[in-house]
């Protein structure tokens, strides 16, 4: 602080409960041990005049040696925990800036309130630059790193599981997640040369071809940082024959009509109904079969060995198969047939109803017949149970010629109908 002028007396309040008094003109300094705002007063005074001012100063420290505290490798979809570290400064601002491999960023900021620690998902596999400017009103400072995110191994299946008698193959390993893969894999023992498709998640071997219906033993090693040290899989590898001319055809006990439901055609059969399923092919080995009845907990699911034929297979001895409904409500019917090459499907949309029963019509007044002289409003009591069993429609037909048609059929109170000029007897008819 520099101050000009005649001898005088000065007196310097620093904000910090430090006073600072002298005389006559000086330059004074002031080292504060601690950053933050502080209000500075001073007073000057001789003979003459007095004079008075304060100001504000902005104390900051020089943000210096910044840093995150990040392990080199880090998961992909898992929260990580990082450290933001300086030795020095105050009042700062850091903008932090996630670069994927594809050119892909995303930003983070923290600030001098923020606490050190902060969480963050990185959802890219590769190598991540990491690049972090934190600066004051003073000073700026930054800092860059690379770290290598890794996605963890999971979902991985050959596909498919076999292949065609005397087509050309080629061996493929899939898997859903997971990156930077190493992968062994052995065929029969044979150590087999794999072809790895990061982009695809996909590994392939060379081509081959197999006379023989026979099943080959495949084993396997797939690992990357995170799983080091995976088990060995192993897996049986069927050479089949494939489905051909499949033939599935499910017959229905009970059917009462087709209606047309949610854009489709959809057969109408009572509670208690069977249905029967029969499956018929020329020929196919390996072959599973899975049946959806329609609804939760009605699903079964049977399979022949890899090498066994369809005909006079274990599977095709338990054909047809029938299943009873035993829950009223609209459902489809899936019936599925595959091995390891290909595979068929076939759906039957059912709807399992219940019968409307103890819906009957009490006119009121009960006389009967009624006599009156048109035009007359005549009331009518109907006795519907509640719930309905499905969607009713109930039509009535009023004795003279005209009719009302009800949906949902769920009458609760009476209704009234007006008879005109019509003049003998009339028979009034209700059905649902």
């Amino acid at each position: 602080m520099c101050i000009l002028g005649d001898p005088a007396n000065i007196s310097v309040d620093w904000g910090d409960n430090d006073t600072t008094l002298v005389f006559s003109t000086t330059k004074l300094i002031k080292n504060y041990a601690l950053a933050g705002p502080y209000n500075v007063r001073i007073n000057i005074s001789n003979p003459f005049s007095w004079q008075a001012n304060m100001t504000t100063l902005c104390v900051q420290d020089l943000v210096f040696d910044v840093a995150l505290n990040v392990t080199t490798g880090v998961e992909v979809g898992v929260s990580n925990a990082i450290q933001l570290s300086m030795t020095t400064g105050s009042h700062y601002t850091c903008v932090i800036t996630i670069t994927n491999e594809d050119s892909t960023f995303a930003i983070v900021t923290r600030t001098h309130l923020d606490p050190d620690v902060f969480f963050y998902t990185f959802s890219f596999s590769g190598t991540i630059q990491i690049t972090m400017t934190c600066s004051n009103d003073i000073s700026t400072e930054t800092w860059t790193n690379t770290v290598n995110a890794t996605e963890r191994i999971s979902g991985v299946a050959l596909t498919p599981p076999g292949a065609q008698q005397n087509k050309e193959f080629q061996i493929v390993l899939t898997w859903i997640t997971g990156s930077d893969v190493a992968l062994q894999l052995w065929y029969d023992g044979v150590e087999q040369t794999m072809e790895i498709d990061a982009a695809t998640r996909t590994a392939r071997s060379g081509f081959r071809i197999e006379t023989a219906m026979d099943t080959h033993n495949i084993t396997y090693f797939i690992s990357n940082t995170l799983d080091p040290t995976p088990p060995l899989v192993s897996v049986l590898f069927g050479i089949v024959v494939k489905i051909t001319s499949p033939n599935i055809i499910c017959t229905l006990g009970g059917f009462i009509k087709n209606v047309v439901y949610q854009g489709q055609q959809v057969a109408v059969v009572p509670l208690g109904s069977v249905i029967s399923c029969d499956v018929t092919m020329t020929y196919g080995t390996g072959v599973t079969l899975e049946i959806d009845w329609g609804y939760f907990g009605a699903y079964e699911t049977a399979s022949n060995d890899l090498t066994v034929a369809w005909d006079g297979s274990p599977l095709q001895a338990t054909f047809p198969r029938s299943h009873v409904f035993l829950q009223q409500q609209f459902g489809i019917v899936k019936v599925k047939v595959s091995n390891s090459f290909n595979s068929y499907k076939k759906e039957f949309p059912v709807w399992v109803m219940v019968p409307p029963t103890g819906i009957t019509l009490m006119p009121n007044p009960t006389d009967n017949p009624k006599i009156f002289a048109p035009p007359a409003d005549v009331w009518f009591n109907f006795t519907v149970p509640t719930p309905l069993p499905n969607e009713i429609t109930c039509v009535i037909g009023w004795g003279d010629g005209n009719t009302d048609t009800i949906f949902p059929c769920d009458i609760q109170s009476p209704i009234l109908h007006k008879y005109y000029d019509r003049v003998g007897e009339s028979e009034l008819f209700f059905f649902c």
